[in-house]
């Protein structure tokens, strides 16, 4: 079973265009493979039999989701990326037809929806669509209760079998089933249970494993929506919301023996219910100097959450508006609520990232540790503003370096590699000698950002150091090794690269390849099988 060189190209533009994971930094191997696509990596794709495809597995971290709670994380083998998003776009008309269909208005989460340029699931924000239907059900006069419900440990809870049996139902064919069964099996190391976290196509395998659950609730006829693992039914008394309950929770353990939240598992009156979704509504401003600042970005960008413009193109008075004073007041809001709303947080940073203001970006380096929770999305802003920094960069990398040290970020493999990533794609920020001290202490996720951080910033002698140890590295510690080969002097690169050629696997080939296309390697066989 092999997939056309198109899913290909779509899977390419999908993740140039979204990245790999909704948590982990861009892989680099993205890029080798994305320059030689039409130099034989597509025709190898295109030649791979999925039947047999034997998935690479990836790496987990454990990533922070609020203060006190966390999630394992999974960034896919690069390769395994590429074929994923290739396959989920070739079978997702199919997944999502057998869905709740979208006009019901019920079903709110990771609608299949792609776009030329890449987008899987659209470019609506279907999240504020899912409050606003929410809040309009809630203030019905026959609504007096709202059971709010969240199932516990969702991804990691998730039956393979209802996967299957769901893939099934939608009309998959024997072996397209088993492609995605081969893909969980590996990625669970064999056990049953659990889906990875973070790749952008595996959302849809986890709809479907709720499509069941969705079906019977329609059937016991009750008014609900859904966002991922969150419910919202709407009930006519407190009465029927206990009822509610009852249904959901023999639903969930009858289909999947999935438990719901003990702790974000409420009833609330339909007054309580609508304040609450008020508060989740991050299109509302919280006070008027927010309101202030969002017009400003939507006069620039509008309502598109992709579009980006230059910094320069605002005005004298839009820059001042968007300033560090303004920005660090509207932060220390955010921080200082009894219950900070980190997804409102991530959006706002989200929103300054697309103008590129970098007045916010002080303060978060200043308060790390309190935003933990959306590091993502802090980077991602940092590194997206930092061209516009006014202070001086060498002293905010120093800055950013630091924070390694925090007790949260210094017990956190993850922490550390997103906040290297950013010292690693703005070398500017140069703080490496400090940064590469670090390598021999250091977990292997966190090596293999120092790697990149050394290439980054040409720093040959200790790049020239780490040679004897390459063989010995992790698999994904070594492809940014081979980034900054091209630091080296003469032909010292070459010679070595000659003696251990054989020992490459394909993607290191090209990753080889890639960082020398200014000057030619010869690296032998680079397809991939």
């Amino acid at each position: 079973m092999r997939l056309p060189k198109s899913a290909y190209l779509w899977a390419f533009r999908h993740l140039i265009t979204d990245g790999d994971s909704d948590l982990f930094p861009r892989p680099l191997e993205l890029a080798a493979l994305n320059y030689h696509r039409a130099h034989g990596v597509i025709a190898d794709l295109a030649n791979l039999d999925l039947s047999t495809y034997e998935w690479r597995g990836g790496r987990r971290m454990l990533v922070p989701k609020d203060v006190l709670s966390f999630r394992h994380g999974t960034q896919l083998d690069v390769v395994d990326s590429v074929v994923l998003a290739a396959f989920v776009k070739k079978i997702g008309a199919k997944l999502e037809k057998h869905r709740v269909p979208q006009t019901a208005n019920r079903v709110f989460s990771y609608r299949y929806s792609p776009t030329p340029d890449g987008r899987l699931y659209g470019t609506e924000t279907r999240w504020l669509q899912f409050w606003e239907r929410s809040k309009t059900r809630a203030e019905r006069p026959e609504c007096t209760h709202v059971l709010v419900a969240d199932i516990a440990d969702f991804y990691n809870q998730i039956y393979h079998h209802a996967v299957e049996n769901q893939l099934a139902a939608a009309g998959l064919k024997p072996a397209e089933q088993r492609v995605i069964k081969r893909f969980l099996s590996t990625y669970s190391e064999t056990v049953s249970r659990g889906i990875p976290v973070g790749p952008h196509a595996v959302h849809l395998l986890a709809e479907l494993a709720l499509n069941p659950i969705d079906q019977e609730l329609l059937a016991h006829g009750h008014d609900f929506c859904r966002y991922v693992d969150d419910f919202n039914i709407f009930c006519g008394s407190e009465e029927q919301a206990h009822g509610a309950l009852y249904d959901l929770a023999n639903s969930l353990d009858a289909q999947q023996r999935l438990i719901l939240s003990r702790h974000k598992t409420t009833i609330l009156s339909a007054a309580d219910f609508v304040a609450r979704a008020e508060s989740m509504l991050i299109d509302r401003p919280i006070n008027n100097e927010e309101a202030e600042l969002l017009e400003i970005i939507n006069d620039y960008v509008g309502d598109d959450p992709y579009a980006h413009i230059a910094l320069s193109e605002l005005s004298n008075e839009h820059l001042e508006a968007l300033g560090a004073e303004a920005l660090t007041r509207l932060l220390d809001i955010y921080l200082a609520a009894e219950s900070t709303s980190f997804s409102r947080v991530g959006w706002f940073l989200r929103r300054l990232r697309q103008v590129g203001a970098p007045g916010a970006i002080d303060f978060l380096v200043e308060n790390l540790e309190r935003f933990a929770p959306v590091i993502g999305d802090v980077a991602r802003y940092i590194m997206a503003s930092a061209a516009n920094y006014q202070g001086d960069p060498v002293q905010l990398g120093e800055r950013i370096a630091n924070q390694l040290d925090l007790p949260i970020v210094s017990k956190s493999p993850y922490l550390q590699t997103v906040l290297l990533d950013v010292l690693a794609t703005v070398p500017g920020l140069n703080h490496a000698e400090a940064i590469t001290a670090r390598y021999d202490d250091a977990p292997q996720p966190v090596r293999r950002e120092i790697l990149r951080v050394a290439a980054a910033n040409k720093l040959s002698g200790w790049l020239r150091g780490r040679k004897q140890e390459f063989r010995a590295m992790d698999p994904w510690s070594r492809p940014a090794y081979l980034t900054g080969l091209p630091a080296l002097p003469g032909d010292e690169a070459e010679h070595w690269l000659r003696s251990i050629r054989s020992q490459l696997s394909p993607v290191e080939r090209l990753v080889v390849r890639h960082a020398f296309r200014n000057r030619g390697m010869n690296v032998g066989e680079t397809r991939i099988r």
